[in-house]
């Protein structure tokens, strides 16, 4: 015989159902670095001027990926680019993530 949902249940499975759908509609602060990382594919964008092509980088991924605690470095190569490039996107758009602590050794 099979069994039926009390409504305390039902309730339950609606709000979860309801988060997940909320955390996969959600900005990039909602999604971990690792997720973001595997998602961003390089994209560069042709000007029309001398030199190499401009790297997409929206403000929400750096933003996330720099509190997460991902160096420059390591941005740089998912980003396909020198870590200066991401130095300088950091402060053109004005994101200030305080410098990680090394541990000493």
């Amino acid at each position: 015989m099979p069994r039926t949902a009390t409504k305390k249940n039902q309730a339950k499975k609606a709000e979860t159902k309801a988060a997940a759908r909320k955390a996969t509609t959600g900005k990039a602060a909602a999604r971990t670095a690792r997720a973001l990382a595997k998602e961003i594919k390089p994209r560069r964008i042709r000007t029309g001027k001398v030199g190499a092509p401009r790297v997409d980088i929206k403000k929400s991924d750096l933003r996330v990926l720099l509190r997460e605690g991902l160096t420059l470095r390591e941005i740089a190569q998912i980003y396909q680019c020198h870590p200066s490039t991401i130095s300088k996107r950091k402060k053109e758009f004005g994101i200030n993530v305080p410098p990680r602590r090394r541990a000493r050794g």
